[in-house]
């Protein structure tokens, strides 16, 4: 199973290019990929500096919260990055119900990171 999506402050990074599915590097020494597009979500996983990511998609805040970045990235989420889903809706390792939803944690209180569809083995 490969998740697809979530966040990274755009400060930290160097893209090369516009921003539609494109590469981009940390150059940060550490960089935290959070749940959602704020300071206060979960740490999902973090980037190392010189590592390359896929930039999604740009998202800027109109009027972001005190001490908030304005600018996020959503970014395709490295592979090694432990994600969750409920065995509540699997029956044998596929999805069984029409949409399952990929959290960054083993709750309903963490992030939903992305979704898989009805037949997916995971």
């Amino acid at each position: 199973m490969k998740c697809q999506f979530l966040l990274a402050a755009a400060l930290c990074l160097s893209v090369t290019g516009a921003f539609a599915a494109d590469e981009a590097v940390v150059k940060a020494a550490r960089v935290n990929v959070r749940g959602q597009p704020t300071t206060g979500s979960e740490v999902v996983t973090q980037l190392k500096q010189g590592e390359k990511i896929t930039v999604l998609e740009e998202i800027v805040h109109p009027k972001p919260g005190k001490g908030e970045p304005a600018k996020w990235l959503r970014i395709a989420l490295p592979s090694n990055t432990p994600v969750w889903v409920s065995t509540l809706f699997l029956t044998n390792g596929t999805v069984a119900v029409s949409r399952l939803n990929i959290r960054s944690g083993p709750g309903e209180n963490f992030s939903v990171i992305g979704r898989v569809p009805k037949g997916t083995t995971v």
